[in-house]
């Protein structure tokens, strides 16, 4: 897949809604963020309840570390987790919608992937359930949950 047009980009913002940023300011805030953070089965569980730990340390302790986007399928889950279920949870600068791709998985099942390159999203951590190679993203280091 070729990366989305940046005048296309406010169309895969599902937070802040609406959109208050220019496709090239969303480029910019992609350049300075470096965790993309999938929300279901990363950030949360079923009916919205929050992991633990990630990446082995308390949930709210790992996302205070440093800016954050949330990276998802689900955006509205997420608006919901967030913004209604769990404030007191250190905030994402964006919920993004990822476009998908088809893939096979290792039991050659087939699944839908994500693709951040589509974005034009590179040289950041993706922490997501998915396996690597159901996420689209050179350059980008791939970390599980």
């Amino acid at each position: 897949m070729t990366v989305i047009a940046t005048e296309l980009l406010p169309r895969y913002v599902f937070w802040p809604k609406p959109c208050p940023y220019s496709g090239q300011e969303i480029r910019e805030i992609f350049a300075k963020v470096r965790h993309f953070v999938d929300y279901d089965g990363t950030i949360a569980g079923p009916r919205f309840t929050p992991r633990p730990k990630l990446c082995g340390r308390p949930l709210a302790d790992f996302l205070s570390e440093e800016p954050f986007i949330v990276q998802t399928m689900n955006p509205e889950g997420a608006r919901i987790f967030f913004r209604e279920r769990h404030p007191e949870l250190p905030q994402p600068v964006l919920i993004i919608v990822t476009p998908g791709f088809a893939f096979t998985d290792r039991k050659g099942r087939p699944d839908l992937g994500k693709d951040l390159a589509a974005l034009g999203i590179s040289g950041v951590t993706v922490i997501d359930d998915l396996p690597p190679e159901g996420i689209n993203a050179p350059g980008c280091t791939i970390v599980g949950p």
